[in-house]
């Protein structure tokens, strides 16, 4: 593949992904202002809502992004990421609200883009790079 084919399907993925993160943000502030409405701190709000948004975000990776079949390795090895990723990202929404008192969505708006790039590389290299899949035999 030359450079320009690969970067002609990195400027793919990344279109795709960020179509699909658009959907799955859709599901993450939806339950996400619903937690904070229903008395949730910001953090165990986001940390709720980043995880049903993960679920999305797998099948929308592996079907639509990538074009690689789902399968359960790739599920769990997914789903960790994310969760620490969820995780770090959660007590930084928290740290952001409490130190510089924004309102909570404005605390998970500020982390969008830095979660975006690290999200893209992470679940493209988990996705693409063999992570989940078998080493080639040796001769």
């Amino acid at each position: 593949m030359t450079t320009g084919e690969r970067m002609t399907r990195l400027a793919h993925h990344l279109t795709r992904f960020l179509i699909g993160t658009l959907l799955g943000l859709v599901v993450d502030f939806g339950i996400y202002s619903l937690g904070v409405a229903l008395g949730l701190e910001p953090g165990w709000a986001n940390l709720i809502s980043s995880t049903v948004a993960i679920v999305v975000m797998y099948f929308v990776n592996t079907r639509y992004t990538f074009r690689v079949k789902p399968t359960l390795l790739s599920f769990v090895v997914f789903v960790a990421w994310y969760a620490a990723s969820v995780a770090g990202f959660s007590v930084l929404v928290q740290l952001i609200h409490d130190t510089w008192h924004l309102a909570p969505i404005w605390s998970k708006v500020a982390i969008l883009p830095l979660s975006f790039v690290t999200n893209f590389v992470a679940t493209r290299f988990i996705l693409l790079r063999g992570v989940v899949r078998p080493a080639p035999r040796q001769r």
